[in-house]
């Protein structure tokens, strides 16, 4: 009987040492986890902005004014962090042969930078 309950402490203090082995490589499987997911969404909303209107010349966002350019440009949020955008610079560049603003933004949070592509139109077709 003696061996018996012996035997049961030794068990269960064995399956007690495991446990506490395993809990700092569980929590660092869950950060892993964590950190892999939320990478996927990044390169998801990534991946999404570069087929967006504005991200590249080819593909312009099209305003009636340029005195609009700045303030629809400072509502875009960042692709990194989802944080607000603000507006570096504002400048005219020509691609292809036609005039296009060319807005630099950086995120206040991250610091990640991009560029919006806006053409003005005088008349907008809605």
């Amino acid at each position: 009987m003696v061996g018996i309950i012996l035997g049961l402490v030794a068990v269960a203090l064995f399956a007690a040492l495991l446990r506490e082995l395993w809990r700092p490589i569980a929590a660092r499987a869950r950060a892993e986890r964590a950190r892999r997911t939320t990478q996927h969404a990044i390169d998801a909303r990534v991946e999404a902005a570069l087929v967006a209107r504005g991200a590249t010349p080819e593909r312009p966002i099209e305003v009636s004014s340029a005195s609009v350019v700045e303030s629809h440009a400072s509502g875009a949020s960042c692709v990194s962090c989802e944080s607000a955008m603000v507006v570096e610079d504002h400048s005219v560049e020509t691609h292809e042969g036609e005039p296009l603003r060319v807005v630099a933004l950086h995120c206040r949070r991250c610091g990640a930078k991009r560029s919006l592509y806006v053409r003005i139109v005088s008349k907008l077709l809605h």
